[in-house]
Order: structure tokens, then sequence, then C-alpha cells
């Protein structure tokens, strides 16, 4: 009877680690060799080669055959990295599909691919050649084991050239690593140094080398999207998000199913998008400010202003010029320009505005915008569904849904020697009419100086607890001079308390919470940094109304609860569980589709801007 040779061509090197996940044989022309008698085929060639031999010099390769329309399968050593085209000699088992099942991958999960394993792709791989010599460029692997691990996973077919020749497929995979400035990215970690010149169509010298270098430029510049390049937790030490797990194996057939490189290599968040697109804008920009200058003048420019100051002005924004008068459309063309750079949108060319203009601002917007990219690479927002989302420099808090801002307010956020915490967590309760459990920190730095001077000073409102027995003690009994140990503070519902008539819980050990506040008139200032890590909520009444209306909770219902002297706790029901972002970013988009700046008011950018060039010379 005829044999088929099946496209599997295994160094035995890596049999010793196959054995916990046997892998499905793909045959070149239909998925027949993918069902479960192949992988029983499999598991039982595993079996049947000694520890010895497997663990023996990797230049030994493992060749499986299998008989047309047939269950029988034999596996054969060959020391030359070739397809048998006879069981005859060498054979190491033949056997039977008749064992139990095991676990194979799905079929869905494979394509039938035009080519067969190459000889050579495998070769180079295994003999662990990094860097790799290729059109005179020294290209030194990033992933060398993600990319050996995909084409193990591939049976060792060539993944971007057919016949030699480029494929499409390859084509946009090496224009997305020639754009990768656009991500605040080097081109170079990419290959494109190599690769940049080549285009669809276009046979290639040494294919293997060439494919194996472009599988390595897929991995690394994917990983480097979906993940960014710094460790966030160098950052923030409170990042509990855990980096993207990719499977390059899914991303490829994804890719090759749909013949688009361009929705796997790319940040698919708006929000991204708008920041990159600023950021490609503004290197354009201080491109642009190297040919054109405004002068600043003495005093600043706005409407009605005269002079070659405005006419200078005016060629920079892109006017006519055979007018010296600052008119309707320098003042129009001024606000846009103030919107687009995150300036004050006034309408009048004052220093900070002709200082963008001359590009001696540009720099620090570059810096910003590619350090905002990065963290918004962290960020991994839930794929679907709405979430609460915090942005502690901007002073703003939103419920969104994907791209949409469904709840709005303004909140005030820890002041920089309390910083509000950056981590994720899940919305549980809202809890109306709430006690006051006060922190450790606040008691000691702010409570207990007072309670020294006047044991009386905080109030009736104030409780004091036994923290053994929990029974309320009078303030007037406990020495405050040895530092209250033994004791803590609890404020009662009310009207003076501190996180007003409710907060809204999400679990987690730093005793972080969103809550309403008595301090109404501290939202009248644009800085809000006035807390001790916890987010004050503008809109807190509102806020519950969102969240307990579907639960027969209406404003008048949530008024009168939390105005009792008795909290109550109230356990949220999906879909209003929402995920809890706590988010640092200084530039941001709004619900207009706006880019906004906001003032770094921790001080976090310059530290991972540092981070950022540092983590890029190690690329």
């Amino acid at each position: 009877m005829k044999l088929q040779v099946l496209t599997v061509l295994i160094p035995l090197s890596t049999l010793a680690v196959a054995d916990a996940q046997p892998m499905s044989l793909l045959l070149p022309d239909s998925k027949s060799a993918i069902t479960a008698p192949t992988g029983m085929v499999y598991e039982k060639i595993l079996a049947a080669v000694t520890p010895n031999t497997r663990h023996n010099n990797s230049t030994h390769w493992l060749s499986v055959t299998q008989r047309t329309n047939t269950d029988h399968a034999v596996a054969q050593l060959t020391d030359t990295p070739q397809l048998l085209a006879s069981a005859a000699d060498a054979s190491i088992v033949e056997m039977v599909s008749d064992s139990p099942s095991v676990k194979t991958h799905e079929a869905d999960n494979f394509e039938v691919l035009p080519q067969s394993g190459s000889p050579e792709i495998a070769l180079l791989l295994n003999d662990n050649i990094n860097p790799l010599l290729w059109q005179g460029i020294n290209n030194r692997l990033r992933n060398l084991e993600a990319v050996r691990h995909l084409y193990a996973q591939m049976n060792y077919r060539p993944l971007w050239t057919d016949n030699g020749n480029i494929t499409r497929l390859a084509a946009q995979v090496i224009e997305a690593s020639k754009n990768a400035w656009q991500h605040a990215l080097p081109p170079q970690v990419y290959h494109s140094d190599a690769t940049s010149t080549l285009y669809a169509g276009q046979a290639v010298s040494e294919p293997a080398k060439f494919d194996i270098i472009l599988t390595d430029a897929f991995i690394t510049l994917k990983q480097h999207l979906a993940n960014g390049i710094v460790d966030p937790k160098k950052q923030f030490s409170t990042w509990n998000t855990h980096p993207e797990e990719l499977d390059f194996l899914a991303l490829y057939h994804q890719a090759f199913r749909s013949g688009h490189m361009d929705n796997i290599l790319s940040v698919n968040d708006p929000d991204y998008q708008q920041l990159q697109h600023a950021y490609v804008a503004a290197l354009q920009q201080a491109q642009n400010a190297q040919q054109h200058t405004v002068t600043v003048p003495a005093s600043k420019m706005q409407l009605g202003s005269r002079g070659a100051a405005v006419i200078a002005l005016r060629e920079r924004l892109g006017l006519p010029t055979d007018s010296n008068q600052y008119d309707n459309s320098v003042r129009d063309a001024v606000k846009t320009y103030q919107r687009a750079n995150g300036l004050g949108a006034d309408g009048i060319a004052g220093a900070n505005t002709i200082a963008h203009l001359n590009g001696q601002r540009t720099d620090n917007r570059i810096h910003q915008l590619a350090v905002n990219m990065e963290r918004l690479r962290w960020s991994r927002k839930p794929a679907s569904g709405s979430y609460v989302w915090v942005n502690i420099p901007a002073y703003r808090m939103a419920i969104r849904d994907g791209n949409q801002f469904i709840f709005e307010s303004d909140v005030i956020v820890g002041r920089p020697k309390r910083p509000t915490p950056v981590f994720r967590d899940t919305l549980e309760h809202v809890v109306l009419a709430p006690y006051w459990n006060v922190p450790g920190t606040i008691f000691k730095e702010d409570k207990l100086p007072l309670l020294k001077k006047n044991p009386n000073a905080l109030g009736k409102s104030m409780q004091v607890l036994n923290t053994s027995t929990g029974k309320v003690v009078k303030a007037s009994s406990v020495n405050w001079h040895n530092g209250g140990e033994g004791y803590r503070l609890r404020q009662l519902p009310g009207a003076r308390n501190s996180l007003g008539r409710m907060k809204f819980l999400f679990p987690n050990h730093h005793a972080i919470y969103l809550h309403d506040t008595p301090k109404r008139k501290l939202f009248k200032h644009s800085r809000r940094a006035f807390s001790s890590g916890c987010i004050r909520v503008k809109r807190a009444e509102d806020l519950a109304v969102f969240l307990l209306g579907d639960m027969g909770y209406n404003r008048e219902r949530i008024k009168r609860e939390s105005r009792r002297s008795k909290e109550k706790w109230v356990k949220l029901q999906q879909p209003k569980r929402y995920p809890v972002l706590l988010s640092y970013y200084t530039a941001w988009v709004d619900d207009s589709g706006h880019i906004n700046y906001s003032a770094d008011i921790y001080g976090y950018d310059k530290p991972l801007e540092k981070l950022y060039q540092q983590a890029l010379k190690h690329l």
C-alpha cells in the first residue's frame, strides 16, 4: 500500500518536554491527520523512544509516516533532516490506534496550510544560531524560545514565504515593523534594518533565515504592543494587573484566515490611537518648528493686536499673511491650536502658546505622550461591559462602556504625601449612612496630636473604641500620650461624617474606596489633591442612584436611607459589579474624543520616562 508522509519533523531534543502536552500531527492535504488516532500514535511514539535516545544528540530527527486511509503509522529515526518515503528501515515502532483516546488539539484551531515542513528552518533553530546573519546584518533574535515554539507547533513550515517569495502577510509585518516609531518604539528592534525594503511577491535569498527573522519581529512587536516594554510595578508598586498572555499560534492562524495583520500588530484601544496620532503630530510639529518660529513680543497678542509678530503668527498657523491684524480668523486658529495641544483655549497668543508654536514645549509633549502610551499598553481595559475609570491627575471618574462615558463626576484625590494608589478591583457594595473607621495613618498623623492637646477635640461624632473588646469608651479615659495603643477611632453616620452620606466599596488591602464628602467647597478648585488617598465623588448621590436604581432604590429612598443613624450595606448585583480601574494618565481622551493634558501631580512622568529610556536600550 502506498505510504503518505506527514509534514512532521521534530528534533529529538524537543521530545522530552512534549510528554505532558501531546502535539497533533498535521497532514498537508487534509485535516484527517489531526484526529484522535493520530494523536494516539504520537503519544505512543513518545513512549517508545527510550530516554537515552531522546536526550541524545539533537541532530537526530523523528519522522512520522501514515498509510493512506488506515489508522496505521510508523515512526523512524534519521540523522538527516529529510522526510522518509519508506517505512521499511530503522523503524522504532509500528502500531494500530486502538488505545484509549488522548487529548489533542481541536481541528478548528488548525488550518490546512499549503507547504510542508522546512528542514532548513528546523536546522537553523536547532543549531541555536543567534544572532542570525542575513542581508549582511547580524539579526539578534529577541524571542528565540518563543520563535522555536511557534515553529514546532507549525511543524516547521515557513510562515512568511511561499516557495521562497514574500507573502502579503509578511509584507504587512514588515510595514508594521517600519512604523513602530509611531508607537515610540525603535523599528530596528523588529529587524526593520534588514527587511524594510522588501515587498510582497519578492524572492528572497536564504528564505529560511528571512522567515525566522520575521517571526521574531512578529512575536516581539506583538509583545511590546500588548504589554509595553517597562514592568509597570517599577512605576506603581501597587499595580495588580497581570500582563496579557499571548497565543502566537492562534494569532498567526487568525491573520492567516483573514489575510490581515493590522488588527493584530496594533493596539485596539481608541484612547491609545488618539494619543498615537497626537504623538506623530507632535514629532511633525517639532520638525516644522525648526523651520518656522514666531518671535515672542513684549506683550501678549490678542484680538485687535497688530504688527510684524501677528504676520509671523499668521504664517505659523497657515493663515494668509496679507494682513498684520489679529482678527477673528487668527483668534479661532489659535483656539484650535490650543485645544489640540492641551492649552487653555482662550484664543489669546500668550507666552505659553507661542512657546509651543516655537517648539520650545514640543519635546516635553512628545515625552508626555510616549509615557502615557506606555501606560495604556499596560492597562488591559475590559474587552466588554462597563467599568469604573478614575483618572487621578485629571480629578475625574467615569463609568465607561467601551469608549462611551455613561456617567461622569469630578473627584478629589489623595494629596502628594498620601497619593491615591494605582490598581484595579471590583465594585461590590454601596454603604448608606456609613461609619468612618479612621485609618491608622490618619489616626497617628492627624488625630492623635489633637487628642494629646484635648481629648474632646474631635467632638461627639467621633467614638473611641477599645480594640480588644470593641466597646466604646470615653476619650478622656485614654492616655493619648502613649500613642493611643489599644484604641481606634470611628466616626458616627451623619452630616459631619468625613465620608458624607455614602461610600462605594471595592475591597482591597489599601483601604481605598469612593465616597461622598461634606466638604463640597473643595470642588470649586481646579486642582483637587486634598484627600488622604480615597476618592471623594462630587456626584455621589447620582452615582448611588445609577448603581442601585435597578434594585428598588430611587433617589428618595437613597436620601432617606443615607440620613439615618445606622449604616446600611447594599450588595451590588450583576451587571453593576463593575471592574474599578484607578489610573494615572497625564494625557487622556475625554468623552468627546479630545485629548486632554493634566498636571503630573505626583511627579510620575519623569521617572517613567527614565525607565522607558533604559528599557529601550535593552530591547
